[in-house]
């Protein structure tokens, strides 16, 4: 259950999903696993179909879940690759930029120097 967090807007690590990602069955599923989380806390022994149940509860929820990470996994892969293509394209726009300042600089020095022996 401590994959499902009611408070995130957006899941962007696979261990923590948001209960919104959820269809609204596994919200259910969720619901009735967090209810019964607390008497099995306690000891509560669970047995016969409400066992059955459960088991099947939270077989759908973890199947559910897993299809959820896988992906939440794709997006951030797809947001890592956009990540590294812009970073590759600010490195490739900075080099350059670098560079026509070094040959401004340098053009600029040159014509310093010309101006300077005609005045001389």
């Amino acid at each position: 259950m401590s994959y499902f967090d009611r408070s995130l807007t957006e899941s962007i690590v696979v261990t923590q999903l948001t209960f919104n990602s959820q269809s609204s069955a596994n919200q259910h599923n969720i619901a009735v696993l967090e209810l019964v989380q607390i008497p099995i806390s306690n000891g509560a022994d669970i047995v016969g179909v409400e066992l059955t149940t459960l088991q099947e509860t939270l077989s759908v929820q973890d199947m559910e879940a897993k299809q959820v990470q896988e992906t939440v996994a794709q997006q951030i892969a797809q947001r890592l690759g956009h990540h590294e293509l812009c970073h590759e394209k600010h490195e490739v726009v900075s080099s350059q930029l670098y560079a026509n300042i070094g040959t401004a600089g340098q053009e600029s020095l040159s014509g310093d120097i010309r101006l300077e022996q005609v005045l001389n």
